[in-house]
């Protein structure tokens, strides 16, 4: 296809093609042409049960997405796909699935609880008035997002995950569980008191329009 550059970008396979089709297009390219035909190699490795076996309906081991989807719905499949690094073997399993959906229950719970307490904020840059505990929390934010920010650059699309549960599991709980109580007390003064995410939703909505823009047809690809 004329329309397609040489070298190609990436080839994208399986593990057991670094025996096949990796090894024998690099072979025929040198040969033919003295040079790689494509530029770097990226490998994933295959869903397995939750005890690394290979699926197979004599074994009954098979775990269908759709019976995942209408138990939990698609956004735990989602968040399933995330979790797993694609370089080894990805497993999944009712307990694995279990373990997850319970991880996004605590992250959507605390989100949730973050938004409800933005509901009077005005928009202002209150930045000068933040507690010692807003600013910590607002540090742990920019780490996090330096750290996810640097992870999907580097296609471990895994960590993000981790990193956010991470920070969720251990790092909020003293900020949220204060929180009601600071509340309190500075509606009592009548100090403003929200944090400011504006960079960090902006970021956001970057990264979505980059998203939506990728082709998501098989054909398109």
């Amino acid at each position: 296809n004329s329309k397609l550059s040489w070298p190609a970008d990436i080839y994208l396979e399986g593990s057991v093609q670094h025996r096949g089709w990796f090894q024998s297009s690099l072979l025929a390219s040198v040969g033919t042409r003295g040079a790689s035909p494509y530029k770097t190699v990226l490998t994933h490795g295959f869903v397995v049960d939750g005890s690394g076996k290979k699926m197979s309906k004599s074994l009954g081991n098979v775990f269908a997405p759709q019976e995942i989807i209408k138990e939990n719905g698609a956004k735990i499949v989602r968040w399933w796909v995330s979790a797993e690094d694609y370089r080894d073997d990805i497993r999944i399993s009712k307990e694995i699935i279990g373990r997850l959906t319970e991880a996004y229950r605590k992250i959507r719970n605390t989100a949730r609880f973050l938004l409800g307490n933005l509901y009077d904020f005005d928009g202002n840059d209150y930045s000068s008035h933040l507690l010692e505990i807003d600013r910590w929390a607002m540090s742990r934010l920019q780490t996090l997002t330096a750290k996810i920010t640097s992870a999907f650059f580097m296609n471990h699309i895994s960590a993000p995950f981790f990193s956010t549960c991470f920070v969720i599991a251990s790092r909020t709980e003293s900020f949220l569980t204060n929180s009601p109580q600071l509340s309190h007390l500075i509606s009592v003064i009548g100090t403003p008191h929200a944090l400011c995410l504006d960079m960090h939703q902006s970021g956001l909505l970057e990264t979505m329009l980059y998203i939506l823009s990728l082709p998501h047809l098989g054909i398109q690809l």
